[in-house]
């Protein structure tokens, strides 16, 4: 889950947020890129939308598309 925090957020702040959770990262550079790929995407976003990640196997990358969510259809009536 993403949470506005009304202010920029560096690829190395997150990146140091992972380390210090104790996450190992065998792959740095990697990381990092991915990284770099989520936040840029994600400001092209807006609040409160749902999206999904599409990897792309590929190229090893991923892509962040809208999800369409569907209300359920069999309301209770409330009491």
């Amino acid at each position: 889950m993403v949470v506005f925090v009304g202010r920029e957020i560096a690829i190395n702040d997150v990146f140091a947020r992972l380390v210090d959770a104790g996450r190992k990262i065998p792959e740095v550079a990697e990381t990092l890129s991915s990284i770099g790929s989520y936040l840029s995407q994600i400001n092209g976003l807006k609040i409160g939308q749902v999206i999904e990640i599409v990897e792309d196997t590929e190229n090893q990358s991923f892509t962040l598309k809208p999800s369409k969510v569907t209300r359920p259809t069999n309301k209770r009536p409330l009491p």
